[in-house]
């Protein structure tokens, strides 16, 4: 199941991403969710590097975390990829886990 959380405290704003969304039987890195979510994390990466080159993250097997300045363009594309987790969550809800945060 994939769990993600969006944190926001006086200097900076963060996304984190665990799981995967094995759900629909496909293998690891065939997985049309994983691949969405995948994309998503790319996203606030390449966003948040290219606005705030001290964005902070971390990649492991499963697990993904950005922590950028806060400034608006930054939390611009932390929120909108926060609404994006949500939709995918809607029409895949079996991969995800029950509530909103980690």
């Amino acid at each position: 199941m994939v769990r993600y959380s969006i944190e926001r405290n006086k200097d900076r704003v963060s996304l984190h991403i665990v799981g995967h969304a094995s759900e629909y039987g496909a293998v690891r890195g065939n997985n049309l969710v994983c691949a969405a979510v995948s994309t998503v994390a790319d996203m606030v990466c390449m966003g948040c590097l290219h606005y705030d080159p001290d964005t902070e993250f971390k990649e492991a097997d499963g697990e993904l975390s950005v922590s950028c300045r806060i400034m608006p363009e930054t939390v611009g594309i932390i929120t909108a990829a926060g609404l994006e987790l949500s939709r995918i969550k809607e029409h895949y809800p079996a991969c995800f886990e029950k509530g909103e945060n980690l």
